[in-house]
């Protein structure tokens, strides 16, 4: 978890991963049939990229253990599109208040343009949360209210939104696993609306607040770079022809469309997609209020097919 808690740092704590790789490869040899151990090992060969490796052990310990909902829930999470789907329904089947279920079926929905399903799934775990039992409440309750605002923001509800981002920013206090990484994305969007809005000072403070929590945050930098006009830097490296991670051609894609080049914007995207291998990749493009994929739709028509289609 030590790797978890500082994976969107510049240095990240890979050698906190590298420990808990070796021992969750011993707990699997002392017994290859106990299934936490084959869930912790699936995800932690998930996390160092070793994907085949990781559905294997995912889907061994479903065999082993398909009537518990963690070992169906930690599979939804390392897995994606109708696996995900599918496993996430199953941690329902088996333990219908848990809202973290909700929260990936709903990250499947955005991709898949499926935008009221979506919203549809975060207001049902956010109206479990007052029921919920035997899931700790640090952990249960993750994204559900930054993933509410974000979809409030794509229709235009903005009063909505800040009140769903509110809500995210509260449980800060609670120090969950993300809590660093929810709250700054939480600032990020509400950094954006206000810059829709034309409130800048109130956007570049968001920005800021978002900063303070995960400082290489790409998108909170975007916004910081759009409010100091520095679209010419943003336009020379998008044609520099520099290989880029998506999270970082989106940040870049963000700039430019505020610059006015949204065609640039969507080819940079699509290329940094093609690049990186399937999975959940840039699944937020299609509800990030900064790009306001929605404004242009046919420029994003390639993106928006690519990742619909590695979502399905």
């Amino acid at each position: 978890m030590k790797y978890e808690m500082t994976r969107t740092d510049a240095a990240p704590d890979r050698e906190a991963l590298t420990e808990a790789l070796a021992e969750a490869r011993e707990a699997h040899r002392l017994d290859p049939t106990y299934a936490p151990a084959l869930c912790v090992l699936g995800f932690v060969l998930e996390r160092v990229g070793e994907r085949a490796d990781s559905q294997a052990a995912l889907w061994e310990a479903v065999r082993l253990a398909r009537h518990d909902w963690r070992t169906r829930f930690v599979c939804a999470y390392c897995t994606w599109g109708r696996d995900r789907e599918n496993e996430a329904r199953e941690t329902l089947r088996y333990f219908p208040e848990f809202p973290l279920a909700r929260v990936l079926i709903a990250t499947v929905c955005v991709p898949r343009g499926l935008f009221d399903d979506a919203e549809r799934e975060i207001d049902a775990g956010i109206a479990s949360l007052p029921r919920r039992s035997g899931a700790s409440e640090k952990y249960s309750i993750v994204a559900l209210y930054y993933l509410k605002g974000l979809l409030c923001a794509r229709r235009d509800a903005y009063d909505d939104a800040f009140r769903a981002l509110e809500c995210e920013r509260a449980l800060e206090s609670l120090g969950h696993l993300y809590s660093r990484e929810c709250v700054a994305n939480a600032w990020y969007v509400i950094g954006a609306i206000h810059l829709r809005l034309g409130d800048k000072d109130a956007a570049r403070a968001a920005f800021e607040e978002a900063r303070a929590r995960v400082a290489q945050h790409p998108m909170a930098r975007a916004g910081l770079a759009i409010l100091d006009g520095r679209f010419a830097e943003a336009a020379a490296l998008a044609a520099s022809g520099i290989a880029l991670s998506v999270d970082h051609a989106v940040a870049l894609a963000a700039v430019l469309v505020h610059a006015g080049d949204v065609a640039a914007a969507a080819a940079l995207v699509l290329r940094a997609l093609e690049a990186a291998p399937p999975g959940s990749a840039g699944w937020t493009i299609p509800i990030d209020p900064l790009l306001r994929v929605k404004d242009a739709p046919d420029v994003w028509r390639d993106v928006l097919g690519l990742l619909r289609e590695r979502a399905s």
